[in-house]
């Protein structure tokens, strides 16, 4: 699913890959012939089994959106923080903690991003 990307950059485009690799290693995998008849239960089968993986793999997804957020709010409570400190004096080690904090939140945004965008796709292919 990964080399998708090459040609097809999206998530949606890489599940659907995945999907359909997943498909093709069960048809090679099954040891009974499957005569068209069964086709349709085949495919029905996997599709259940596919619901379940992916199922799976949104509740992790779910679960490193939680850490991100969290991570993203620990970033904030460290910046304001800083801007709240009225105190101090500012100087070259303050301005390069507060470029640290700010690349930080750029860096956890993005990445929270994205893993929305996998979210999303594993659900739109359920």
């Amino acid at each position: 699913a990964e080399s998708s990307f090459t040609t097809h950059p999206g998530y949606i485009a890489a599940e659907a890959c995945a999907f359909l690799a997943f498909l093709i290693v069960s048809a090679i995998q099954n040891e009974t012939y499957v005569i068209p008849a069964q086709i349709k239960t085949f495919l029905e089968e996997k599709c259940a089994e596919y619901k379940q993986i992916l199922m799976k793999e949104i509740a992790d997804i779910e679960q490193e959106i939680v850490t991100e957020s969290s991570q993203k709010s620990d970033v904030e409570i460290e910046s304001n923080d800083q801007k709240n400190d009225e105190n101090a004096v500012e100087n070259d080690d303050d301005v390069e903690q507060k470029q640290d904090v700010e690349q930080a939140e750029d860096k956890v945004g993005k990445e929270q991003k994205l893993l929305q965008r996998r979210r999303n796709a594993k659900q739109l292919m359920i």
